[in-house]
Parts: structure tokens; C-alpha cells; sequence
């Protein structure tokens, strides 16, 4: 399990990012902290794996608490959350030591890779958040990363944003009534295989029984017969 503690001064976006991991069969949270140094006291109490840390903190904010727990707990990783697609708190965050910065809109799905990337040693930062940082020359060979490769951190690269389908509620309705469809025409099937499995047999029987009676009207004529023909001999 990936131990992940949540530092944000907000508590509808610890639970809301509560609510998106929760039902992670690898990440574990372990607790909350709303301010930098609750912060730093939990992360000495708990030594979490991941620390999902906001970047604006009242009291010590959340590039000091990321410089510290660079230098005091190494092999503790830190994902920086922010509300500002803004290079200069990219370049921060990545000054800190910071494997990652997620936006806070982020989907539940590119959460949930991107701290299991960044345990595995890996970064987790958008290509379109680190394109202002890199000269002109090289953002070819950014852009040219597809979006499930992984770049090491120690390159300090970009993550592009994995691709997931969506669907929308419309063509969710479509689907499932299709399915719903299929489903009844199984069950027509089945129903009629069914009945005409029930009526052959029913048809068998009555062969055989009249096969049976014509068989023992034939027996009980020869017998008679030959019992006449034994007699007048």
C-alpha cells in the first residue's frame, strides 16, 4: 500500500480528494493537515510515503514544507497541489525537490497514477505545465512523448496526462439500452430454444408411443395367428 498523507488548509478539497482515492486498492491515507506546520509534525509522526502537499499554506507554505522534507526525510515524495497552471510555481515546485504538480481539477484516474508513478520513482509533472520552462529548441521532443510514457525524475521531465475515455450520459443511455436490448433477445432465444426443445421431445414421446402400441397390435395379431395356424395343423 502507498501511505499518503493530504496537506491542504481547504477541508472540502482534503475530502473531496478523500472521495477520489478512497476506493484505491493501492493507496492508503494515513491523515490530514490543514497548514504547514501540522504539516511537518505529521510527516515526522506518520513518514508517509506520498505527501500531497498545497502549495499555499497559512503559517509555512507549501515550498518551505517541501524544501524540508527534502532535506530531514528523503525518501519521503512530494506532489504538489496548486490551483495555477503558473511557471513560476512549476519552477518552485520543481526548485523544491517536488516529484509532481497536479492542478486540483485533476480527475480521479490521473490522481491515482500519478502517486503511484511517482512511488515507483517517477515524475508526475504536465507536459503543457513545464512547456513555458523549456526553450523553445526541445519542446518538440516533449511534445513527442506519448501519454503513457514515464520519464525518471532525476531527468525532471514531463508526465503527460494518461488518456482515459470518457463517456458521455447520452451515449452511456445508448449503451446501455443496446445492452438492455441484447439482453432481452438472449432471453427470447433461450425461451424459444426452449419451447422447442420442449416440443420435439413432446413430439418423440408420442412417435415412440404410437411406435410402441403399432408393435404390440402386431405382436398380439401374429401370436393369434400362428396359435390358429398351430391348430389347424
Amino acid at each position: 500500500m502507498i501511505r499518503t498523507l493530504i496537506v491542504d488548509d481547504q477541508n472540502i478539497i482534503r475530502k473531496g480528494i478523500k472521495v477520489l482515492l478512497e476506493n484505491s486498492a493501492e493507496i492508503e491515507l494515513i491523515g490530514f493537515a490543514e497548514d504547514g506546520e501540522s504539516a511537518l509534525s505529521e510527516i515526522e509522526a506518520t513518514q508517509p510515503d506520498i505527501v500531497l502537499l498545497d502549495i499555499n499554506l497559512p503559517g509555512i507554505d507549501g515550498i518551505t514544507v517541501a524544501h524540508k522534507v527534502a532535506t530531514q526525510f528523503p525518501q519521503i515524495k512530494v506532489i504538489m497541489l496548486s490551483s495555477y497552471e503558473d511557471e513560476h510555481y512549476v519552477s518552485q515546485a520543481m526548485a523544491s525537490n517536488a516529484k509532481g504538480y497536479l492542478l486540483k481539477s485533476v480527475s480521479a484516474e490521473e490522481l491515482e497514477w500519478s502517486i503511484k508513478l511517482v512511488h515507483q520513482g517517477y515524475s508526475a509533472f504536465k507536459s503543457e505545465l513545464l512547456a513555458p520552462l523549456v526553450p523553445k529548441d526541445q519542446q518538440t521532443s516533449l511534445e513527442s512523448i506519448s501519454p503513457v510514457e514515464v520519464v525518471p525524475v532525476a531527468n525532471i521531465l514531463a508526465l503527460p496526462s494518461p488518456s482515459f475515455p470518457k463517456t458521455e450520459p447520452d451515449e452511456l443511455e445508448r449503451l446501455l439500452a443496446r445492452n438492455h436490448v441484447r439482453q432481452q433477445h438472449s432471453t427470447f432465444q433461450q425461451q424459444r430454444n426452449s419451447r422447442y426443445s420442449n416440443i420435439h421431445t413432446s413430439r418423440t414421446k408420442k412417435m415412440l408411443m404410437s411406435f410402441e402400441f403399432q408393435l404390440l397390435v402386431f405382436v398380439i395379431l401374429f401370436s393369434l395367428g400362428f396359435l390358429v395356424f398351430v391348430a389347424l395343423s
